[in-house]
């Protein structure tokens, strides 16, 4: 380019891009998977009132992943998770999303965090109350998956305790997808 004030004005608008692409990946809070694919969240909202809860749910830990949040995504096939929840929704009555944060989480928070996001999603608000969130915090290397109070009465505790042990013995392996891609199925199967 012969002009200079051209070249340092497309040099500013490339920064400015640069810039607001980082600022927005630094600032989600994590990524969210559903049937219709996979997005981004933001930190903070959803309600704190989570005293009228009647759902259900389970949690748990994992010990042999060395990474935090990155590394997780780096193993994780976000792909495989999307087809996996399209195929337990397919003849369900529920909706089931994953959500992985990358939030360093107080400890034995997860469950607490999973609710609160749990509602954020909107979740909550299903005809038959029948949502089930898959929620996982990486840095902590836990855990939770929450159900809402429709399908809690028809299936009880049990899908939820299984999925999560399913989780734990995979996630142990390093085998992220695989884990949470039973879990999926596990819950599909108590819709």
């Amino acid at each position: 380019m012969d002009n200079p004030v051209l070249l340092v004005a497309v040099i500013v608008a490339v920064a400015a891009v640069f810039c607001t692409v980082i600022y927005f990946f630094f600032r989600s809070g994590g990524v969210d998977y559903s049937a219709s694919g996979r997005s981004g969240f933001s930190r903070g909202g959803g309600s704190s009132r989570d005293a009228d809860f009647c759902g259900g749910g389970a949690s748990g830990r994992w010990q042999q992943h060395e990474g935090g949040y990155k590394d997780f995504l780096y193993k994780f096939d976000g792909e495989v998770i999307v087809a996996a929840i399209r195929t337990a929704e397919e003849e369900a009555s529920g909706g089931i999303r994953v959500s992985v944060s990358k939030k360093h989480l107080a400890k034995d928070a997860i469950f607490t965090e999973a609710l609160r996001h749990f509602r954020k999603l909107g979740m909550h608000r299903t005809a038959h109350r029948s949502a089930v969130l898959i929620f996982i915090a990486p840095n902590v290397q836990e855990f939770a998956v929450v159900a809402d109070e429709g399908i809690q009465a028809k299936c009880g505790a049990a899908p939820w305790r299984r999925a999560t042990t399913q989780m734990r013995e995979a996630f142990e392996k390093g085998d992220f997808t695989g884990g949470v891609a039973s879990a999926i199925t596990a819950i599909g199967k108590a819709f």
